[in-house]
Parts: structure tokens; C-alpha cells; sequence
């Protein structure tokens, strides 16, 4: 789900991670100034606190931050997934997010087919099969029946 909701930018890395917990909830401070005034400096003051960037408090710093992010994301992955219209709103990033990917593996001579099933009701017509590939579709569709069958049954 990372690539989907293109969280894969903040793993690892531990400024992206600090950005991502500390949002601008103040709407009249501009999102540079924040990042540049408030963000940075308290992010440099934190580093200097547990030792600098090379010691190992600051190295177990960045480790609490990334398990505290990811803490959060999967609550908010829950929070989002638990309602028709959270996955409809998922599925359509999903979907959005894979094509390019699945563009990227195309270009590699990678092919590959996706079958994406809501578990909400009234979610059923962004159940879809997707692929970069007709013959590997088509291959999908004969082991499983019509597209449209077996995705209702899916559901």
C-alpha cells in the first residue's frame, strides 16, 4: 500500500518522516516559511539533542519516528478502509498508482495482472482486473471465467 498512497517517499528517511507528523495546521503561515522556520530548526535541534546525525540515540530517534509514522498510517489505513466510500476513494488511488506502475513494468518486459475487490458493499464497480498485458488477461480470464463474473463473485 505504499506505492498507493505514495507513503514509499517517506521510508527510510527520517526528514520526510518528521514533515509527515508535523503537518502545518496553521493556515496563515505559509507552508514554506513553516518548513523553513519552524520545521527545519526544531528537526536540527532534535538531531543535536540525541547526539548528532552519526550517534546512537539519534540513530534509535529515527527508528522510534519511522514506527510512530507507520503506526499512524496503518490507523489511518484502517480509519479509511473501514467505510464503502474510504474504499472507493483507495481503490481509485490504488488504481491510479499501479498504472503507472505497471506502465514501468511493461517497459521492463515485465508483465503483470492485478485483480483489485472491494469487501464493502456498493463498492462493487470499482471491482476491476488490470494488466499491462492482453495475453496475460486474457489467460486470467479463461482460468477464471468472465471479468465481470468473477469479480462479483469476488466480492
Amino acid at each position: 500500500m505504499g506505492f498507493a498512497t505514495c507513503e514509499h517517499w517517506v521510508k527510510g528517511n527520517s526528514w520526510c518522516t518528521y514533515v509527515a507528523l508535523n503537518p502545518n495546521t496553521d493556515s496563515l503561515i505559509i507552508q514554506n516559511d513553516y518548513v523553513n522556520k519552524i520545521l527545519g530548526p526544531n528537526y536540527w535541534k532534535m538531531i543535536e539533542e540525541h547526539g548528532g546525525e552519526k550517534s546512537d540515540a539519534w540513530g534509535v530517534k529515527k527508528e522510534e519516528l519511522m514506527q510512530w509514522h507507520n503506526k499512524l498510517m496503518v490507523q489511518q489505513d484502517q480509519k479509511r478502509a473501514s467505510t464503502g466510500k474510504g474504499q472507493v476513494a483507495t481503490m481509485r488511488l490504488i488504481h491510479k498508482q499501479w498504472k503507472k506502475d505497471l506502465n514501468t513494468a511493461t517497459s521492463c518486459g515485465i508483465h503483470l495482472a492485478v485483480i483489485m475487490v472491494s469487501s464493502e458493499d456498493g463498492t462493487e464497480k470499482e471491482n476491476q482486473l488490470f494488466s499491462n498485458s492482453v495475453p496475460l488477461q486474457k489467460l486470467v480470464c479463461k482460468q477464471l471465467g468472465p471479468e465481470k463474473i468473477f469479480l462479483s463473485e469476488a466480492h
